[in-house]
């Protein structure tokens, strides 16, 4: 007959088994509830110069005035989603890309603008204004830019920053013919405040943060003066999928 003892000892042995079971088969269910995001982007940046220089006083020999414009524009997205990691007020990419930046992106390029104005001419038959010979063309049809870069960054704990560039060389510059717009193909830097506290807490599944840029400014060039503005808008979504 077995003791009273001995039946504790027996009971006690099974439950320390069972518990052991319990929690070997509870901590994949609970490793797998760990949350997974991803996130994707898109955007435009435009860019806008006007010049204009004024008719000299005293004109001489090949002495000008022309009233210059031009405007391009660069849309930009992801192909598709990636997936990222949220932790310590800043999201981080945990797919390889080929840019180098956190996100590749393909984008867009499209752009226009005119001269028009006088000079002055000395020839034999002709002494004075003409006017100036209109550009080849006026446009650069859009045009594919197939791998662009961008990179986020978090200078404090509330506030997110993204600047890139497009991705090309000298001798497969989609661009290399085009006479308009802004050419140095970077993107421009956009900021917004970031707060991904509802992602993390589960109280939200998506979330979408606007970033924007703007550079403008204005200045004079002897006889004349100039005007410019950068601006961008970046979309980034990050969305909750476990």
């Amino acid at each position: 007959m077995i003791s009273t003892a001995r039946r504790a000892t027996a009971s006690a042995a099974l439950g320390l088994v069972l518990a052991t079971l319990v929690g070997a088969l509870a901590a994949p269910a609970s490793a797998a509830k760990k949350p997974r995001f991803v996130a994707s982007l898109y955007g435009i940046q435009r860019h806008d110069v006007v010049s204009k220089t004024d008719p000299p006083p005293d004109p001489t020999c090949f002495s000008r005035y022309s009233t210059h414009w031009e405007k391009s524009s660069l849309r930009f997205s992801t192909s598709k989603p990636i997936r990222v990691s949220l932790g310590g007020h800043r999201v981080t990419a945990l797919t390889p890309t080929r840019s180098g930046h956190d996100f590749d992106l393909k984008g867009t390029y499209q752009a226009a603008g005119d001269e028009t104005g006088e000079e002055w001419v000395c020839a034999p038959d002709k002494y004075g204004y003409e006017p100036i010979p209109p550009p080849d063309t006026n446009t650069c049809e859009a045009t594919e830019l197939p791998l662009l870069g961008m990179s986020l960054s978090f200078p404090t704990a509330r506030r997110i920053v993204a600047r890139g560039e497009a991705i090309v060389s000298s001798e497969s510059n989609p661009l290399a013919d085009c006479m308009w717009g802004d050419l140095s193909l970077v993107l421009y830097e956009a900021k917004a405040s970031f707060d991904v506290r509802p992602l993390l807490d589960g109280e939200a599944k998506e979330m979408q943060f606007i970033l924007r840029g703007r550079d403008r400014s204005t200045f004079d060039e002897g006889s004349g003066h100039s005007s410019y503005e950068d601006k961008t808008t970046v979309y980034l979504t990050i969305r909750r999928v476990r």
